[in-house]
């Protein structure tokens, strides 16, 4: 396949894939569907400032982080962008802890109500909620036109590596990249209900 060809068929997959979420927020601005939100609880002595630079790591090696997607003459294509918002914290320590779960899900349902422009918006919102004196709960709201099963699966191990080795060298993940994966999953995502409907049938 040549180059041209290659190109093609990351765009294909790109379209495929991220198409829909974009004409969905074009006819439906205001709509969730397409927001998550996915959170983890951190326990022990937490460095905030060295969290924060290890999610700057995250974003400076995985392109798709810092990416918009916007159609232009009906081509959809990817832009420089994206990237995190401001980090927004949370003191908890005075309140209840029978009380804290509560709070922590009000929290994640403000991350995903709030609309995300996928033309030049930030897709990433980090919100770090501190429950005691060591012991906290970090909450990031995606969009689904960068975040899935395995790249969530893969921004907490990343995450995690950065936090304990911050000198560790980051090896860019291009956009090129990315696409190429969600092209072999989409392949996969097709063969699989190509089965489903054999066997059901």
């Amino acid at each position: 396949v040549g180059l041209e060809g290659a190109h093609q068929a990351l765009a294909a997959a790109l379209v495929l894939r991220h198409g829909g979420h974009v004409l969905a927020q074009q006819l439906d601005p205001n709509s969730s569907a397409f927001h998550k939100v996915h959170g983890l609880r951190l326990r022990g002595p937490l460095d905030q400032p060295r969290l924060e630079q290890a999610l700057q790591a995250v974003l400076q090696r995985h392109q798709v982080l810092r990416t918009n997607l916007r159609w232009v003459d009906q081509d959809l294509l990817e832009v420089p962008g994206g990237g995190s918002e401001a980090w927004s914290h949370t003191d908890l320590r005075s309140l209840e802890s029978t009380l804290h779960w509560e709070q922590i899900q009000r929290f994640g349902q403000e991350l995903v109500a709030r609309p995300y422009d996928l033309a030049q918006g930030a897709l990433l919102r980090p919100h770090l909620v501190r429950l005691a004196e060591h012991e906290h709960f970090l909450l990031i709201g995606l969009h689904a036109a960068v975040s899935d099963a395995a790249s969530t699966e893969v921004l907490w191990r990343d995450l995690g590596r950065y936090y304990e080795r911050p000198e560790t060298a980051i090896e860019t993940v291009s956009y090129g990249a990315y696409a190429r994966t969600l092209q072999a999953s989409i392949q996969s995502e097709q063969l699989v209900a190509w089965w489903r409907n054999q066997l059901a049938g």
